[in-house]
């Protein structure tokens, strides 16, 4: 899927939810890559559909789905530290740089909403996480009712052409759809600063938990522009001033793509546009 800025500049763009390390295990890559199965010979055991396979076993494969696809701008979802750190041996630690920290503490605990660039098309400026609660500052805080803490990532980048491009990643909560509808509002929020306040061309990747229609949509009609947006944290307001928040929304590239080149899930990318 491809994201054009400014008519000028063409990313090619992935999200993907790895499934985080959920039977974690010593092996480094160096000891994955030794275990591979010889290509002449059947593949027996380490390709199978039943249960949960390791981390160890997923990511050469998650790190070559990247590499064939030539993508230039990643967002992972359930990505822990060791995961992070094992994609960015396999992409190539002098091609690409990453964002982002985990959710638990701010820093390495806990799953990331990380985003990886090619360091040949995008410079890294600046980049920020807040938690998509009511107190989007405090380290940790979890939505009431929500089943898991949750962030955005967001990293502002200087294409190779000079433009500006602000990149947000999060994975809103699959429980709650006050926590969703809430998690739109801020992100709609800051990404409408980020397009006025610096100039820059927003997307936004993730992995939604939200259906376009339907009981649970209410964090994808806000995002779209289709429902009014929650009332979100003063201080967060303060901090990423706007003027009429209603006038901005984002449209999801799914509608911009035509259906025979539509693969994988749902709901995974959005772009901004601005309502006249």
């Amino acid at each position: 899927m491809f994201a054009t800025l400014n008519n000028s500049e063409t990313f090619r763009v992935l999200s993907l939810n790895l499934r985080y390390d959920s039977q974690p295990d010593r092996q480094p890559v160096s000891e994955t890559i030794k275990n591979l199965p010889d290509p002449l010979r059947p593949r027996q055991a380490y390709y199978h559909d039943t249960d949960e396979r390791p981390w160890s076993e997923r990511r050469i494969a998650v790190a070559n789905e990247v590499l064939f696809n030539n993508v230039d701008l990643i967002g992972f979802q359930e990505a822990l530290e060791r995961q992070v750190k094992d994609l960015h041996q396999l992409l190539g630690l002098k091609e690409w740089g990453w964002a982002g920290v985990g959710r638990d503490d701010g820093d390495v605990g806990g799953e990331y909403s990380p985003i990886f660039y090619k360091k040949s098309k995008l410079t890294l400026k600046y980049c920020d996480t807040f938690w998509l609660s009511n107190q989007p500052f405090i380290c940790g805080s979890r939505y009431p009712g929500a089943g898991s803490v949750r962030i955005c990532t967001v990293a502002r980048f200087i294409t190779s052409s000079g433009g500006t491009l602000t990149v947000m990643a999060t994975h809103w909560d699959d429980q709650s759809d006050l926590q969703r509808q809430l998690a739109a509002s801020l992100i709609l929020h800051r990404a409408h600063h980020e397009s006025v306040k610096n100039g820059s061309e927003v997307i936004l990747l993730g992995d939604f938990n939200s259906p376009g229609t339907g009981r649970d949509s209410g964090g994808y009609d806000i995002i779209t522009g289709a429902r009014s947006p929650l009332e979100i944290n003063g201080k967060f307001k303060e901090r990423y001033p706007v003027d009429n928040n209603n006038a901005f929304k984002m449209v999801d590239f799914l509608s911009r793509v035509p259906r025979q080149f539509v693969s994988g899930h749902h709901g995974e990318l959005l772009h901004h546009t601005r309502v006249p």
